[in-house]
């Protein structure tokens, strides 16, 4: 049985939030491509956590997505909570 996938909106400026989460949950994101169509930059990486990995595509226009299973993202959620809130 496949697992129940989802996506998470963000604000791009959270980006670094998010990069400390995941080395949190003692996950890594790696790029694995860049392309500019317009005047759009569109960035595309893989966070790999220790119980998966989710999609991770930042854009000029419509900000940061992750997407992938939903127990990860719920795993990311919580500690991008933690971070910004300063209880880390």
């Amino acid at each position: 049985m496949a697992s129940e996938r989802g996506e998470i909106r963000l604000d791009e400026a959270l980006l670094p939030s998010v990069e400390r989460a995941v080395r949190e949950l003692g996950g890594a994101i790696e790029e694995t491509g860049w392309v500019v169509v317009g005047s759009q930059e569109i960035t595309s990486a893989v966070v790999r956590l220790p119980g998966g990995e989710l999609e991770l595509h930042l854009e000029t226009y419509d900000g940061l997505r992750l997407r992938g299973p939903r127990a990860l993202l719920d795993e990311v959620r919580a500690a991008l909570a933690r971070v910004v809130s300063g209880a880390e």
